[in-house]
Parts: structure tokens; C-alpha cells; sequence
């Protein structure tokens, strides 16, 4: 009669873990359907969004509009574009500082700035991913050719 206690004991308990790995199992299927589903809600309307902050950043940190060449590359499967700049900035600009304004930037959209520097070219590529999607590339080269315009019209010189 003990013997049997123990055997049943065990089935019980073998059947709950069972059930507790199914129950899991349908928890984590959900969860990888909720992040699929959270990728198709990233609209184009965030992605704009995004551009305006990116060149309020760049403007807060003196970048000039000639410096910069921007292209749209389109995103496989969906309806986005991913926006590339390429800025020739002075060698005194602090690129560090703008990948952390940049991930400001995108932490509040909930996403985050991943930046590489290429030693050998002189340049810091920041990455902009949002819900697992890159939606903006600033790759920053330093140029030393490159020097701040001159005094606007109807401002002195300093």
C-alpha cells in the first residue's frame, strides 16, 4: 500500500510539471505573436517622427544641411524606408555625444541607438532600431576638410 502512495505521489507530480511546461510553453507562443504583431503596428507616422528628432539632434550639435547627404532605402516586407544620412563632420565634432543624444532620442520611442566606429575610415555608423527594425543610419565621418560656413547675413563676425 506505501508503494503505491509513492507511485501516485510521483504521477501527480509528473502530471503538474507536464501541465505547468504546456502552460509555458502557450505563454512564450503568445509572447512571440505579440512582438510579431508590435512589428506591423510601427508606422510610417513613428518613422517620420523619428527623421524630425534625428535633425533637431544633428541641428543641436551644429551640423550644417551641406554636410549632410540623406537616402531612403526601402525595408524588405514592409511598408517602411529606412533613412541613411552620411555627414562629413569636422574632425572636433563629438560624435560620442551625439550617439548618446541619439539614444535618447530613441529610448523615448522606445527603441535604441547602436553605434560602431570603423578606426581605419575615421567614422562612428550609429544605428536607430526601433521593435526590431533599423529605422535611421548616421554615419558620421570626420573630415578635416570640412569647416563651419561663415557668419549668417545680418549677424558680425566673432
Amino acid at each position: 500500500m506505501k508503494l503505491q502512495k509513492h507511485i501516485l505521489a510521483r504521477l501527480i507530480v509528473a502530471v503538474g510539471l507536464a501541465a505547468a511546461a504546456l502552460v509555458l510553453f502557450f505563454m512564450s507562443r503568445s509572447a512571440i505573436n505579440k512582438i510579431e504583431e508590435s512589428k506591423e503596428a510601427l508606422s510610417p507616422a513613428i518613422a517620420i517622427s523619428i527623421d524630425r528628432d534625428v535633425d533637431s539632434v544633428l541641428t543641436r550639435f551644429k551640423v550644417e544641411k551641406s554636410w549632410i547627404r540623406k537616402s531612403s532605402i526601402k525595408l524588405a516586407n514592409t511598408t517602411l524606408h529606412r533613412i541613411e544620412r552620411r555627414i562629413a563632420v569636422p574632425t572636433e565634432n563629438p560624435t560620442v555625444q551625439m550617439n548618446v543624444a541619439l539614444n535618447a532620442m530613441a529610448k523615448r520611442y522606445g527603441g535604441r541607438a547602436v553605434a560602431s566606429e570603423n578606426v581605419k575610415e575615421n567614422a562612428v555608423t550609429i544605428h536607430i532600431e526601433l521593435q526590431g527594425y533599423v529605422v535611421q543610419t548616421i554615419i558620421l565621418k570626420a573630415t578635416p576638410d570640412v569647416k563651419r560656413g561663415g557668419p549668417k547675413e545680418g549677424q558680425p563676425e566673432a
